[in-house]
């Protein structure tokens, strides 16, 4: 589970790098969520960036 966490670590440092790209849901996050639950979110993070 640390190896995890310190991998994710370097790809959030990274991903901050970015200016022009939105890294979210599950991938973005390198968690597990139910798909309906990244659904339901999507609405909310697209008005936040906004």
């Amino acid at each position: 589970m640390m190896e995890n966490s310190a991998l994710y670590a370097k790809y959030k440092a990274l991903a901050q790098q970015e200016s022009k790209i939105l890294f979210g849901g599950r991938l973005g996050e390198y968690k597990y969520y139910d798909v309906d639950a990244v659904i339901a979110a999507a609405p909310s993070t697209v008005k936040a960036i906004q």
